[in-house]
């Protein structure tokens, strides 16, 4: 969108259009009785260049583009952190992702869900991309002169928003996953109404499963009194729970790609192992780096002296250290 909004694209095919590398415009006719002839790649070269220069020039594409840039940003945030952590080792360090996602201080759901909210608000500097395009300066300029435009990118950003709140609400907060914020340390003072809340809940109202289960086994009495083992109950479930089908995914694409009918067994299962060993060796040196590069920029936001740092010589320091680390174990 940068190289758009800056006119880059527009003048590179522009340039490819004067060194005349493809067919002229003029001769970019479609014909029924091209599919059986040779392919002229210069002129499907020509009739793409003539179709993306018409989409750049026109206004109305480049405002549903802008648009859909601004709906999605949210989403692809949200997304980033699904798949960081879909394949990568459990961090020591940080908090389980489901017990973030629980507390709306740190949920990228929530997040995600509050910057809509300022783009509904009009309060959003991002919306500058929009009401520009028409030559506006300011939201309620835009919304005078330009209603349909302010009414089209209102519903796109509701659509958006209230896709993602039922995704959040039926997925992540919801019984009995609601519970598991009892493991969750930084809401202590909200251990107590949680609790009161679930045992107050009838349990027809509580959704199929283990929530119903634990209602119908446990009493409030007797739950509280045990509560510290179910804090360790939840906090082991919460650090091997998966919020995403992309390890799994990644991890059929990893046999198919190695699969071969004449391999044996034996071979094949000592390959998809050394594979996942690799992998799992490459997510603890992704978060080993991770922590020092947080750690380093914590020391040069708080103004203390440091030297500089060579993160690849770290790097490689690490990845020493936990190679020969599963060398002696093995």
């Amino acid at each position: 969108m940068g190289c758009e909004f800056g006119g880059l694209l527009l003048s590179l095919l522009d340039a490819a259009r004067a060194e005349n590398w493809a067919r002229p415009e003029g001769e970019l006719v479609d014909r029924d009785a091209e599919l059986h002839e040779k392919l002229d790649w210069n002129r499907l070269a020509g009739r793409r260049m003539a179709r993306t220069r018409a989409m750049l020039l026109s206004k109305e594409d480049r405002f549903h583009r802008v648009l859909l840039s601004l709906s999605i940003e949210p989403l692809r945030h949200v997304h980033s952190c699904f798949l960081k952590h879909a394949h990568t080792a459990p961090d020591d360090a940080s908090w389980p992702l489901l017990l973030n996602e629980l507390w709306p201080p740190a949920s990228r759901n929530v997040a995600a869900m509050e910057h809509l909210a300022t783009l509904l608000g009009g309060e959003s500097s991002r919306l500058v991309l929009l009401f520009a395009l028409s030559q506006n300066e300011t939201v309620a300029q835009w919304v005078e002169n330009c209603p349909e435009e302010a009414k089209r990118a209102r519903s796109t950003f509701l659509l958006v928003a209230a896709s993602l709140h039922r995704r959040y609400e039926c997925n992540v907060c919801r019984w009995p996953f609601k519970l598991f914020a009892l493991a969750d340390g930084r809401r202590v003072g909200e251990h107590t109404e949680i609790c009161r809340q679930f045992f107050s809940t009838r349990t027809c109202c509580l959704p199929a499963g283990f929530a119903r289960e634990i209602r119908q086994a446990v009493e409030q009495q007797n739950f509280i009194e045990h509560v510290g083992r179910w804090r360790w109950f939840f906090l082991l479930t919460s650090v091997i729970l998966k919020m995403s089908i992309a390890s799994v995914e990644r991890r059929h694409a990893t046999h198919r790609q190695a699969a071969n009918p004449g391999m044996p067994f034996y071979m094949f299962s000592a390959d998809s192992v050394l594979a996942e060993a690799r992998q799992q060796l490459t997510a603890v040196v992704r978060t080993q780096d991770e922590r020092m590069l947080a750690s380093h920029v914590q020391l040069v936001s708080s103004g203390s002296p440091s030297r500089p740092v060579d993160f690849h010589k770290l790097q490689r320091l690490v990845r020493g250290s936990i190679e020969a680390d599963l060398g002696g174990r093995l």
